[in-house]
Order: structure tokens, then C-alpha cells, then sequence
């Protein structure tokens, strides 16, 4: 699944799937991304460590607005900080249980995954 595909219902409209983000829907149902995301980067240990299939689903999330297992706390944090230009982060786990962390700098220009370990 590459970064910018959307799941079909059957009559050309697109859906969210479960977990998969609070994407805006723009022209025609698509989902639009709220932020950009810049020059995306992992560090070699997550490399090393995730599949990417999982990344880039992370990486779709993200871009959507869907901080994944990130607290409500931080949550709401995220939601200020994408309106008022900080930095973001969504914590998800890849198809092993494997946390990981998605980190968007406050100037949009880095995305970085990375594992807590990395941090």
C-alpha cells in the first residue's frame, strides 16, 4: 500500500478504515492530508527493525491527523500544535507489537521514524 492510497467501499467513494486516521475529505471523498510531511528520514535501527509496509501506513496515519497510541494528553497536544505549528508525534506499533514513533518537526520541513530507543 503506498502512502497515498485510499481504501474504496465499492461505489467510488472513499473510507476511513479502522484506525486508519481523522483524514479530512476533500473533492470527491479523498482523503486529504492536514500537514505536509517534508523530507521523511528513519533512523537504522528502526530500518533495521520495522517492515515497511507498516511505516508507511504509520506514515498515511500521521499525515491524517491519527496519532495512533499516543495518550489523550498528547493527543490533544498534537491537535493544538497542527494548528499553531509545533512539532508532532504519533506512537503506533508495527505487525510484531514493535513500538514506534513518528516525529514531525514544528517547522514541517524532517518527518522522522525512530523507535524510543533511538530518541
Amino acid at each position: 500500500m503506498g502512502l497515498d492510497a485510499k481504501p474504496e467501499n465499492g461505489n467510488g467513494r472513499t473510507e476511513e478504515t479502522k484506525g486508519q486516521g481523522r483524514g479530512v475529505l476533500g473533492f470527491e471523498g479523498i482523503l486529504v492530508r492536514k500537514f505536509d510531511l517534508g523530507q521523511m528520514v528513519q533512523t537504522a535501527n528502526s530500518l533495521a527493525q520495522l517492515h515497511p509496509e507498516d511505516v508507511l501506513i504509520a506514515l498515511r496515519r500521521h499525515s491524517l491527523g491519527d496519532w495512533g497510541d499516543c495518550g489523550a494528553e498528547d493527543w490533544a497536544e498534537n491537535d493544538v500544535s497542527l494548528k499553531e505549528g509545533g512539532r508532532l508525534l504519533s506512537v503506533y506499533q508495527d505487525r510484531l507489537g514493535t513500538k514506534f514513533w513518528v516525529i514531525t518537526e514544528s517547522t514541517r520541513h524532517y518527518t522522522t521514524v525512530l523507535l524510543p530507543e533511538d530518541y
